[in-house]
């Protein structure tokens, strides 16, 4: 997770059934929909502070591998996008055991941050910290997801040339 990520990700704010708001460290939840997680871009604030596609990742991840092996990850993540976020939205609305939304959550998020996709990969961190805490992702979830996949594919491809290539 990026620096900026993370200080975004640290302090979201969640509302009480008595609609007061409070700061916290845990993901938004709307506790008068029995306890369900809301994600980012319904509540916090911090989610639209983020870029849809940070170019510096893929740059990073090109010197830190190779341009080559970059630009194969990029192809991979961006031909694996939709049955991933399959699987999230399978385990969410099939409601399957924790570790297969888990893994699924992590594979995402893991991958979202190494090919910049920032606010994908909160997305996914918001909900992973969710389901880790046992609580049951939101049936918005998905919806969620497939709205920042698509935001990030949109950001992605308005740069001109390969985005993993050093620089």
């Amino acid at each position: 997770m990026t620096d900026h990520m993370a200080r975004s990700c640290a302090h979201t704010t969640t509302s009480s059934s008595a609609g007061t708001n409070r700061s916290t460290r845990e993901p938004t939840r709307d506790t008068t929909a029995g306890g369900q997680v809301f994600l980012c871009g319904d509540a916090p604030d911090s989610i639209r502070t983020l870029p849809r596609f940070d170019r510096a990742a893929c740059e990073v991840l090109a010197a830190d591998v190779s341009p080559a092996v970059a630009a194969r990850f990029e192809a991979d993540f961006l031909a694996l996008l939709p049955s991933r976020l399959g699987r999230i939205e399978h385990a969410v609305t099939v409601g399957l055991d924790h570790e297969e939304t888990i893994t699924a959550l992590v594979s995402l998020q893991a991958s979202a941050v190494m090919i910049g996709a920032v606010r994908l990969a909160f997305t996914a961190q918001t909900a992973l910290g969710a389901v880790s805490k046992a609580m049951h992702p939101s049936s918005l979830l998905p919806l969620h997801l497939r709205r920042e996949a698509e935001q990030f594919v949109e950001a992605y491809a308005s740069v001109k040339v390969n985005p993993c290539d050093a620089a």
